[in-house]
């Protein structure tokens, strides 16, 4: 669990500019996100559409607008920690306009043609697959974001953005 300076350190540089973030959240990882996001009330969807079973409703992927100042975004920054429950995004894309590009970026095809569910928004997946992208896969996942924050060691945040269609990493 991080103490109360380290979240506020994560949280300015979340918070650093006028835009949007957002939390991509995986279900399976955090048992208890359904029943926070009920408790505190956060501006959230289910990734998946459709009328999904319980079972299936709790290890699915969330989308949460988050507050500077809540309780939710407190939680999620504090107990997320070395969980790798979720990434950070920073956008300027309105809500619907954010779900309908992270929903594009969850289903993808093998090389046999097989359809699959990607879980891009686990941070050790995003750390070794947004290196791997080809330039115009890069253009098509960075379409309308920013930055993305996520945990990357014990001790580091680190953020993502792309500038000249070339990734830049920075630890925070």
């Amino acid at each position: 669990m991080l103490d109360n300076q380290t979240i506020d350190k994560i949280k300015e540089n979340l918070f650093s500019v006028e835009s949007n973030i957002y939390a991509v959240i995986d279900g399976a990882a955090c048992p208890e996100l359904r029943f926070k996001i009920y408790d505190w009330e956060p501006q959230s969807v289910c990734l998946w559409s459709g009328a999904l079973e319980p079972d299936i409703q709790e290890v699915a992927p969330y989308m949460v607008l988050l507050d500077r100042e809540s309780t939710f975004t407190d939680w999620l920054i504090s107990q997320g920690w070395n969980n790798n429950w979720n990434i950070f995004v920073q956008s300027a894309l309105d809500f619907k306009a954010f779900k309908k590009q992270v929903r594009k970026l969850l289903r993808v095809k093998s090389p046999e043609g097989k359809n699959m569910v990607f879980r891009f928004y686990d941070p050790r997946v995003l750390d070794v697959f947004l290196v791997s992208l080809e330039s115009n896969q890069r253009e098509e996942f960075f379409q309308g974001i920013n930055n993305i924050y996520y945990q990357k060691s014990a001790t580091d945040f680190c953020a993502i953005n792309k500038e000249n269609n070339a990734l830049n990493f920075k630890i925070i």
